[in-house]
């Protein structure tokens, strides 16, 4: 099995070592890498999707909806009067 994540490829680092990422070591260790990617897939087989945070149309409207809230309160901000102190 080979897993493959998209706009990375198949990968395996370590680490401890690497933390950033630098050294990709699957083609010095395939097997832990389709060892890790085969209990990933199983562990991830039973979770469920999460439809709404990746749905564009959702994300849309939840954008709109903040905006105009945003606006709203930009708008009654313009119009309010400055408080006079005496």
């Amino acid at each position: 099995m080979h897993q493959t994540l998209p706009g990375v490829g198949r990968s395996y680092f370590n680490m401890r070592e690497d933390p950033h990422e630098q050294n990709n070591l699957v083609d010095q260790f395939p097997e832990r890498q389709s060892e890790l990617a085969e209990l990933w897939n199983q562990w991830n087989a039973g979770n469920q999707q999460n439809v709404l945070m990746q749905a564009y149309e959702y994300q849309k409207a939840r954008q709109d909806f903040y905006k105009s809230l945003y606006d709203a309160r930009v708008k009654q901000a313009k119009e309010r009067k400055p408080i006079v102190v005496k």
